[in-house]
């Protein structure tokens, strides 16, 4: 198939009688399915060395969030591929080491484990998963409230206009350790 705009069949009638808009249900899409193999299979097949231009047909997962294919983009340089696939999205580890508190405060990471055992339960039609998820509810709404109510504690001093103490007994301007005068 070269490249080009193509129409399905029996849609070309409007244009020929000098139609001047091709809407985007007449168009033929090119649709085709890339096949997934081995990442060992993909390098003895297909060497990075010897890449060609062209529509991939074949990918291989070279890590759990990267994949390769055998071919980039169009037969030019410039051209472009659109490539639309399913994925399984990772989420992010709740901490980066082994030395880092995870993202949920030590008293409420019960909570993940209580919100496994609603979901167990509930799989299994157990009538103790109405107050299992009751339980992670309120430990849920718990945390929330402690989050909020520690990023909304300000000091009696918060937001307000303390002014500068003129004629304060100073024994001479305001500086800092290094010496550089602020007052």
């Amino acid at each position: 198939m070269e490249s080009g705009i193509y129409l399905k069949k029996g849609k070309e009638r409007p244009l020929l009688q000098r139609h001047h808009w091709i809407y985007s249900g007449a168009i033929q899409f090119e649709i085709a399915e890339v096949d997934g193999i081995e990442l060992h299979s993909m390098d003895a097949k297909f060497p990075i060395a010897s890449a060609q231009g062209g529509t991939p047909d074949v990918f291989a997962n070279v890590t759990e969030q990267k994949v390769r294919f055998n071919k980039y983009g169009g037969a030019t340089g410039t051209e472009l591929k659109r490539l639309e696939y399913d994925y399984m999205r990772v989420p992010a580890a709740l901490t980066s080491g082994a030395a880092e508190e995870p993202a949920i405060p030590l008293q409420y990471r019960r909570i993940i484990p209580d919100y496994a055992l609603m979901f167990l339960h509930m799989d299994k039609n157990d009538d103790r998963a109405p107050a299992v998820g009751l339980m992670s509810r309120n430990g849920l709404r718990a945390m929330a409230k402690e989050n909020r109510s520690r990023l909304t504690s300000y000091s009696r001093k918060m937001g307000k206009i303390i002014p500068r103490q003129e004629g304060a007994d100073n024994a001479g301007p305001l500086r800092t350790e290094a010496g550089l005068i602020i007052g």
